[in-house]
């Protein structure tokens, strides 16, 4: 088991946006999450990564009860083991393709010419390495999706979140993004949790789930022929 969550809750106020959630992830698994507009999804997302905390219930990765961790100790999981996608690519307009994807590594304290070589390497895995110079204003909608999908691989993370990572791209694009997603798993035995309002592209994942007013209403499998 990669990540598992027990009886998530989550208010905002009087609002109750997530209302006792279980959820098993497995290893190199891809799961999306699916609902209507305001059903929790994204809190449920940022939950799952770390990037903010449930009222009750717990967290567990890969055996670890994330609430028993310390402040550090979560901060070396997050930055080390997870990676982030989002709807925008959110570059840093001054710095080059290869500049951001490597800047997680940076961050972390790899040294600069090792942060370097994966974000190219990576680059080249996901055919914009001939952009690897241009800063994000000269890049299209599917290149600058591609280089945020880099910069959320670069430390090598076992689970990658992506909240509507396709939400700005046309459908080529998008059904592209979704089955790159499919092939890094392959490739690199990374597991995905996808945020999506897309029905055809949530099938593509190995399973999925319905999150209804804070509650997981349904769940589906992917039928393998």
């Amino acid at each position: 088991m990669l990540l598992e969550a027990i009886d998530i809750h989550k208010s905002y106020g009087n609002v109750q946006v997530l209302r006792g959630v279980n959820l098993q992830l497995q290893e190199a698994e891809v799961l999306s999450v699916m609902g209507a507009s305001g059903a929790g999804k994204s809190t449920l997302l940022h939950i799952l990564g770390t990037l903010d905390t449930p009222d009750r219930g717990q967290l567990i990765f890969e055996g670890t009860p994330l609430h028993a961790v310390s402040a550090k100790q979560l901060n070396k999981i997050r930055n080390q083991a997870l990676g982030f996608v989002f709807q925008f690519h959110n570059l840093l307009p001054e710095f080059t393709a290869l500049e951001n994807a490597a800047m997680p590594a940076l961050i972390q304290g790899i040294d600069k010419a090792e942060a370097y070589e994966r974000a190219a390497c990576l680059l080249e895995y996901l055919g914009v390495a001939h952009r690897a110079k241009h800063e994000p204003g000269r890049l299209s909608g599917g290149e600058a999706q591609r280089v945020a999908v880099a910069r959320a691989l670069v430390n090598h993370p076992r689970l990658v979140l992506a909240d509507e990572p396709s939400g700005n791209l046309d459908e080529a694009n998008a059904i592209h993004l979704h089955e790159l997603f499919l092939k890094l798993r392959e490739d690199f035995r990374t597991a995905f949790i996808i945020v999506t309002h897309h029905k055809e592209l949530a099938k593509m994942a190995d399973r999925g789930v319905w999150l209804n007013e804070g509650v997981i209403a349904e769940e589906w499998q992917r039928r393998f022929v």
